[in-house]
């Protein structure tokens, strides 16, 4: 357009040369150069307001994409923003003027960000609101603005630069399509001439890593419990999803993670566990955690002869029932001097027990686990010489072991801070040095507990609605480190326990041993003043 019109003026002023050869065409020349010097401006103007409208629309872009910003930095006439995603915008700083080209964007009620002029939504020939985003920006159109040389009006063509329309607004200046830019806290705020501002979000050094073991999914038996340490830097909130039946909680940098029980037959089997972690500027990071149900064996120690399937035991015995002493106290196995009282469930659940040593000596005085049949409901024989007797005898058999069974295993033993306990809790391990899970086992008290507990002793009262005893176990791998502890109250509420009942010890997750500590509200100024006897059998470990 400016080579044309300069042309023009040169046919003229080559006439005007040739009619009077002594006419002064200075004035001419000087109107040809202000044409070109205006015109050279408007397009000057034009570019840029074109260049800003681009960069207008790649911040909605980088808006609507999740994008965020990695730096801003200030240049000499305005501001470079560098994003996530490696694309920059430059913005001019806008200068005075009543002509402020007035193209904005605008969300509209579907979330959608829109071109305006003057405030109003910019409509194709249809009607339809000009899109400013769009599916990787394929459906958004960016209008292009240009000032008519001859009507001086701004104009503005959605098509492309096809068709023009006038905008009314008369182009006198070179305000800018933005008005200023402010690092906020975790935002940008890029505001535009009409007022209207874009906050972008600013990059947050973000982490959110579960620490697990597995590179594949995480398999669990139906009913486990794991937990999971989260690593995070930079997050304010954290959510979780999971799949239907699952349990999962997350606090204190810890996920828990709880398989669905194999009566729930509505649950999902295998699924997928997302942590989304939140910044103070909204921007997220998630972590995901495949899980899957899978089918485990479910071995349990009997005690029972017939299951009995090891090598002999230190008596050169091939039986449970040999590592039951004849005499509950005072007895030549549970109270031998050579320290040797042991057992050990080989080829099956793996799991042992050995007295521990307190005091110099590894008697059961000292605490321990052993192995018992006896069983008497008579209260008035619960006494130190009947520590090894269940409060429970099974109506069918006669006999005092879970489900009617004979034997079962007597744990004494327990450490407070009184200065009189044992250091050394009883506990059973897997002698062959593999972590493994504990599913359950089932508990009840000893006759000696229940008395106490009933008709009090010379050590301690009778047990009122207030008072409780619990046992404690605590887990521990193979490295020693704790995985987590179980409770089970053997006294609350008034009620004391004679019948054996179900404790889930799944909650320890693998471990290699398990220690068990009694605690209770009974303490006579020595410390624990009652019994601390409990009695169990059927002990679950899944394979």
């Amino acid at each position: 357009m400016k080579k044309r019109t300069i042309n023009l003026f040169l046919t003229a002023a080559a006439a005007l040369m040739l009619a009077a050869c002594q006419y002064d065409d200075t004035g001419i020349w000087d109107a040809v150069d202000s044409l070109g010097a205006r015109v050279d401006s408007l397009e000057t103007i034009s570019k840029e307001a074109n260049e800003e409208i681009s960069t207008l629309q790649t911040l909605v872009t980088a808006l609507r994409n999740d994008v965020t910003v990695n730096s801003v930095e200030k240049t000499d006439d305005g501001y470079v923003i560098t994003f996530s995603d490696g694309t920059a915008a430059t913005i001019t700083n806008g200068k005075d003027g009543t002509d402020a080209r007035q193209i904005s964007v605008k969300q509209d009620d579907d979330g959608i960000y829109y071109w305006t002029i003057g405030g109003e939504w910019l409509t194709d020939a249809n009607g339809n609101n000009i899109k400013a985003e769009g599916s990787d920006g394929k459906d958004a159109v960016a209008p292009q603005v240009r000032i008519n040389a001859q009507t001086g009006m701004w104009e503005i063509s959605t098509d492309s630069g096809e068709t023009w329309e006038s905008t009314g607004v008369e182009g006198k200046g070179e305000s800018s399509v933005f008005k200023s830019v402010e690092d906020g806290n975790g935002y940008i705020t890029v505001t535009l001439a009409d007022g209207s501002a874009i906050n972008l979000s600013k990059t947050v050094a973000m982490t959110l890593t579960l620490m697990r073991q597995e590179s594949d999914a995480e398999d669990f038996v139906f009913g486990e419990t794991k937990t999971f340490d989260i690593v995070s830097e930079g997050i304010e909130e954290i959510s979780v999803s999971k799949p239907d039946g699952w349990k999962v909680s997350c606090s204190d940098g810890e996920l828990t993670v709880k398989a669905p029980s194999a009566d729930n037959t509505f649950a999902d089997t295998l699924g997928q566990v997302c942590l989304i972690g939140v910044a103070s500027n909204g921007a997220c990071k998630i972590a995901k955690l495949d899980v899957r149900v899978v089918e485990s064996e479910i071995r349990v120690l009997t005690f029972e002869d017939a299951d009995y399937d090891g090598r002999a035991n230190y008596l050169s015995a091939y039986d449970w029932s040999s590592l039951i002493d004849p005499e509950q106290y005072g007895g030549k196995l549970l109270y031998a001097d050579n320290d040797s009282y042991c057992w050990y469930d080989e080829n099956n659940t793996f799991l042992a027990s050995e007295f521990p040593l307190n005091w110099n000596d590894r008697k059961f005085w000292s605490g321990g686990q052993a192995i018992s049949n006896y069983a008497d409901t008579v209260l008035t024989n619960g006494d130190y010489t009947h520590q090894l007797a269940v409060c429970h005898i099974d109506p069918a058999t006669g006999l005092g072991g879970h489900d009617g069974s004979a034997n079962f295993c007597v744990d004494y033993g327990y450490h407070d801070n009184s200065g009189y306990s044992a250091e050394n809790l009883p506990y059973f391990y897997f002698k062959d040095g593999k972590e493994r899970i504990i599913d359950h086992m089932y508990v009840t008290n000893t006759t000696y507990f229940v008395n106490s507990m009933v008709n009090g002793t010379s050590f301690s009262p009778v047990a009122t609605g207030s008072d409780y005893v619990k046992v404690v176990a605590t887990g521990y791998d193979a490295e020693g480190a704790g995985t987590g502890e179980s409770e089970f109250y053997l006294q609350k509420d008034g009620e004391t326990v004679t019948e054996w009942t179900e404790w889930d010890l799944s909650s320890l997750g693998k471990v290699l041993r398990v220690e068990f500590n009694i605690i209770g509200s009974f303490d006579n100024g020595y410390g624990l003043s009652i019994p601390a006897y409990f009695a169990y059998d059927d002990v679950a470990v899944r394979f």
